[in-house]
């Protein structure tokens, strides 16, 4: 990578991430954050601990009432795209992360020629702004081009919020308890 890319100088609101605690969390403790809603936020996620998954094998697939998701297609054509050129960086992390999802168990190996998307590598940052890691990506751009559109209207992030804010155990909800 062009060293320009390598880091980013920190800002106002650049974070000082300290080693994980006995939790396995590491925090990225915030200058414009005031520590009572920091506490909130550590409070609600010690009560929840038990959600949080630590490795990959830990998310698992669901195998509920539901059923299997399913995609419903505008057409019966295969969706199917050539393989792009990948430079051998990129193949080796295709490989490393996709070995680590079949070993999860959140892929299998495809018996179908329908269906192939493109894969991308972007490059992942962390708090600091230091590259990090490779993330692997498929391009889904076909898959959705082809896909019956949702009857539901996706929520935009204020409808979301406005209904986390109010939640039990949030920490505007804790913050709101506390000062009444």
């Amino acid at each position: 990578m062009p060293a320009a890319l390598e880091t980013v100088a920190p800002g106002p609101a650049a974070c000082s991430t300290p080693p994980a605690d006995k939790s396995g969390y590491t925090w990225c403790e915030r200058s414009d954050i005031d520590p009572e809603t920091l506490a909130g936020f550590k409070e609600l996620l010690r009560v929840n601990d038990a959600v949080f998954a630590r490795s990959l094998k830990e998310i698992g697939c669901y195998d509920g009432p539901i059923g299997p998701a399913t995609i419903e297609l505008l057409h019966d054509d295969p969706i199917f795209e050539a393989p792009r050129r990948h430079s051998p960086r990129e193949k080796a992390i295709q490989q490393e992360k996709c070995s680590e999802l079949r070993d999860a168990g959140i892929i299998v190996p495809s018996t179908s020629g329908r269906y192939a998307l493109n894969s991308t590598m972007p490059a992942k940052k962390v708090a600091e702004g230091n590259w990090t890691d490779a993330r692997y990506c498929c391009d889904a751009s076909p898959l959705n081009n082809a896909t019956k559109p949702d009857k539901y209207r996706t929520p935009v992030p204020e409808e979301l919020f406005d209904k986390i804010g109010t939640a039990p155990g949030s920490p505007s909800a804790t913050a709101e308890r506390r000062s009444t």
